[in-house]
């Protein structure tokens, strides 16, 4: 496993982070693709074989379950607090998620261009976005894992390496913004969530990744 710092602080982080948007209890309103305890448990062991030992989750992932089922698989599994980075939100909008967000057309030729260069090197479509994000210096990606065969999956993408000329053909569809906020400012580090999704355009549901 590749390390790096966080920001500008004294924290080494994997260039992985597992999302803890995946664990906790099903409601019938909300977050209902999640797995159960042993499954986040099963996530997370394998995580840590893996060498990441970043999670993320938030107060509102799964009406706070997430944070349980993170603390408790911890707790079972001996992992002394020290050794484990563990990220969180102290306000999350509670509204429900909405698919269309991650389908509109403006995002068509950028998805369509994130097929191509997958085809090209044999690898998923979510392999090339995580290479991209390693490409443009982000630390640490945030990925969703219902079991841990994904998170095979995301360490496997730390090997996939894009060429000047990919990354430049990827990002030529993209329309520029003024940066805001922590993007403008210089030595923060930025931690990207749901990076796939933004490319599974076949329509496949949450639940299945």
């Amino acid at each position: 496993m590749e390390y790096t710092q966080l920001g500008t602080t004294d924290i080494t982080i994997p260039r992985l982070c597992v999302g803890g948007m995946s664990f906790g209890k099903v409601f019938p309103d909300f977050h209902q693709w999640v797995i159960d305890q042993e499954a986040t448990q099963a996530v997370i062991a394998r995580a840590l074989e893996k060498g990441v030992n970043f999670i993320d989750t938030a107060n509102v992932y799964a009406y706070g379950t997430s944070e349980e089922f993170i603390g408790t698989s911890l707790k079972n599994l001996g992992v002394r607090r020290e050794d484990v980075v563990l990220a969180s939100k102290v306000y999350f909008n509670e509204g429900h998620l909405s698919r269309a967000a991650i389908e509109r057309e403006t995002d068509m030729p950028i998805i369509e261009r994130v097929a191509s260069v997958a085809e090209r090197h044999g690898a998923p479509m979510s392999d090339v976005a995580l290479a991209w994000l390693w490409a443009k210096g982000v630390a640490a990606p945030i990925v969703g894992c219902s079991r841990p065969s994904r998170l095979d999956d995301a360490v496997r993408a730390l090997d996939l390496r894009l060429t000047e000329e990919e990354v430049a053909f990827l990002e030529e569809p993209y329309r520029a913004h003024e940066l805001v906020g922590p993007l403008a400012r210089p030595g923060e580090g930025v931690l990207p969530g749901s990076t796939t999704d933004r490319v599974t355009s076949t329509g496949q549901d949450a639940s299945q990744r």
